[in-house]
């Protein structure tokens, strides 16, 4: 189910969106709580290097506001 899921988000929002990897990530934790981590290693780093892209993304934008915020007020 995960992976069909996955797979379908990959198609409406993109390989990279945040709601593939957390797909991804509730793949990769299903199939190591079955008992079958070695088959967890790749939807979960897929899942990890979507959401570190992601929160290095959001860090940009947030330290632009604040930048832009300090310059405003000087």
């Amino acid at each position: 189910y995960y992976r069909d899921a996955a797979e379908m988000r990959e198609a409406l929002l993109g390989t990279d969106h945040v709601d593939v990897a957390l797909t991804l990530y509730n793949y990769a934790r299903l199939l190591s709580d079955t008992g079958r981590p070695a088959d967890a290693e790749a939807p979960a780093r897929r899942a990890h290097r979507i959401f570190t892209a992601a929160f290095a993304a959001i860090m940009r934008s947030l330290k632009a506001v604040v930048l832009m915020n300090h310059d405003v007020r000087a």
